[in-house]
């Protein structure tokens, strides 16, 4: 078996489905690839509609107790057979090539170095004015800014389409569950580095997003994402050097001199005249409310351990 395909699910049944039939259009030999899903909670109606349906490739599916993206992740690394992994999401749509084209890559560059091939992943279909936003002004997924075949950073690397090679997966230690969502593949992507890995952006290897958020649902993930950025540069103190002080001093120009009312009223008149300075602000208020949030919780945790020791002695 040549690739494993990983794909961890939540909430997304559609969106899966719609995913799942791509893949009998991947050109690649049958018996060389497998798709394995792990849905992130036990949902019957999802594992029927699933398994009701004959497909080309070998197909697993699997679920766990709603743990996050990490966990569900490494469950699926964990049963792959294959030499190389891919992982992706539910919402990506593979190219016809996407599994050549890793490969490709991977013989370009000597299959026995540690190399990550970090996948492009634009959006599907037209933009609306707020994804336009999103795709073309380096907030999210901005590998079109990147030149093919270029080293990208450790935390630049994301969920949704990217393949290494299985043992080194788990010589790695697999994903950190402690960051359920998108940062533990930051996470990994900095340990990747920091162990003489490399990340090499693979534009000629795609996958499509086919998930599209509304504006508010998209400032609740930014709350989530500011929450764990924060334990990221806890965590990798010395690799982020600098940058919880500069974040530090962020929150005071986006979340500090605001108000959750004055937000709420630019929310509403951004609907009527969409403005990318505008749509900039409001999603570094919530990033930043989040980043907020959990760095004055450590610090109340850590000034109780203090007040503990003191009182101990």
């Amino acid at each position: 078996m040549k690739f494993s395909v990983v794909i961890p699910v939540y909430k997304g049944t559609d969106l899966l489905l719609n995913t799942l039939k791509f893949y009998e259009k991947v050109k690649f030999p049958r018996n060389e690839f497998e798709v394995i899903v792990v849905s992130d909670e036990i949902d019957p109606m999802l594992k029927q509609y699933v398994l009701d349906v004959k497909r080309s490739y070998k197909f697993i599916f699997t679920e766990i107790e709603h743990r996050g993206q990490g966990a569900a992740s490494n469950v699926g690394a964990n049963i792959a057979i294959g030499e190389y992994i891919l992982f992706t999401c539910q919402d990506a749509i593979p190219d016809r090539n996407i599994l050549r084209n890793h490969i490709s890559l991977f013989n370009k560059f000597n299959c026995n170095e540690r190399i990550v091939s970090a996948g492009y992943a634009p959006y599907s279909r037209d933009y609306d004015n707020f994804h336009d936003f999103l795709a073309n002004n380096g907030i999210q997924f901005a590998y079109y800014l990147l030149a093919d075949q270029v080293e990208i950073k450790g935390e630049y690397l994301n969920c949704v389409n990217f393949a290494l090679k299985r043992q080194l997966f788990r010589e790695m230690g697999g994903f950190d569950e402690r960051f359920p969502y998108d940062c533990c593949y930051s996470d990994f992507g900095i340990r990747w580095c920091r162990n003489e890995g490399k990340i090499i952006c693979n534009k000629k290897a795609m996958a499509q997003r086919n998930h599209f958020a509304s504006l508010e649902s998209y400032c609740d993930e930014m709350v989530h994402r500011g929450k764990y950025t924060y334990k990221l540069h806890l965590k990798h103190k010395d690799y982020f050097n600098g940058t919880v002080e500069h974040f530090q001093n962020r929150i005071m120009d986006c979340f500090h001199m605001k108000n959750e009312e004055m937000v709420q009223k630019q929310m509403k008149q951004v609907r009527f005249l969409p403005d990318k300075a505008l749509y900039k602000e409001i999603i570094e208020y919530f990033f930043f409310k989040g980043y907020y949030l959990e760095s004055h919780e450590h610090c109340l945790i850590e000034q109780a351990k203090d007040t503990l020791k003191v009182n101990i002695v």
